[in-house]
């Protein structure tokens, strides 16, 4: 019963579910898309900002396996690293290698979400857009970090976070996650 409130909850903060549980005209609009609700809210909201094209891009990363192997870059959290990666732009990724076969998957992923969301997806948007493209599809993940030497961050859903090893990302004061690992939580 816990999950299933959580999931009624994510659907309406998402805009999918009004307050008595009925679906909207969004989340009809959602349902459409073959994607996780998360995803989909986000595609759609993409669209009025102008950066359709880069959601595509980041729900299709969201949806397929890391393209990057090898260390550093595959320990570094940051999407932006496998968005330059996508764009075939190796130049800030370091020595890491990239999966040929993730990234044709994922550029197929992006070209047929931005086919379904029409001729407005072309849209490519900035790399800066995409922190608000990954809060619209993780409200409840916004995170803001906590005082002190470690890297704790405190999410809007009340559950903390950290990271698991050292990540250039962890100074920022605030990040949307999008992956959580059950072992690295804190409350």
């Amino acid at each position: 019963p816990g999950s299933v409130a959580q999931a009624k909850e994510l659907l309406v903060q998402l805009g999918a579910l009004d307050s008595s549980g009925h679906i909207t005209p969004h989340g009809r609009e959602m349902a459409k898309l073959a994607v996780h609700p998360r995803l989909a809210h986000m595609l759609i909201k993409s669209v009025p900002l102008h950066c359709a094209a880069l959601a595509c891009d980041l729900a299709a990363l969201l949806s397929e396996r890391d393209p990057l192997r090898g260390s550093p870059a595959e320990k570094q959290t940051d999407l932006r690293l496998r968005l330059d990666a996508l764009n075939g732009d190796r130049e800030n990724i370091g020595g890491a290698s990239i999966d040929r076969g993730t990234i044709q998957r994922t550029r197929r992923t992006a070209d047929l979400w931005r086919k379904q969301l029409g001729p407005k997806a072309n849209q490519k948007g900035k790399i800066q857009q995409a922190g608000l493209l990954l809060a619209l599809a993780y409200p409840d993940r916004i995170a803001q970090r906590q005082p002190g030497r470690e890297p704790r961050y405190l999410l809007t859903n009340g559950s903390g976070a950290l990271f698991a090893s050292p990540d250039p990302i962890a100074s920022e004061p605030f990040l949307v996650i999008a992956d959580l690992d059950a072992g690295t939580q804190w409350a």
